[in-house]
């Protein structure tokens, strides 16, 4: 499994790529911009994104929108948040599939 992990916060990046390799994933690339992750996912194949709720230069569930409007079949889950991992509620995942 190839995951895009999208986090500004350096050690919690970490700490994700670790637990996301203890859980399979083959490799983990870590984005720190919702820019770099627009344009990173443009060239790039993944099987899954992870992304942080508050990134410097936009938020998570906006870049879990555009991801699901050009890549519908990319699970893109929003849900790193500063205070560690923050539920997003299904409704707010279904406004970002629109």
């Amino acid at each position: 499994m190839r995951v895009l992990l999208v986090e500004d916060e350096y050690l919690i990046a970490l700490d994700a790529e670790q637990m996301l390799r203890e859980l399979g994933a083959q490799s983990v690339e870590i984005i720190s911009t919702f820019d770099g992750a627009y344009k990173r996912t443009q060239n790039g194949q993944f099987d899954v994104a992870v992304l942080d709720v508050r990134l410097p230069d936009g938020n998570g569930i906006e870049l879990c929108r555009d991801l699901l409007s050009r890549l519908p079949d990319l699970p893109a889950r929003p849900g790193f948040d500063r205070a560690g991992i923050e539920e997003v509620s299904g409704e707010e995942i279904g406004r970002a599939h629109v």
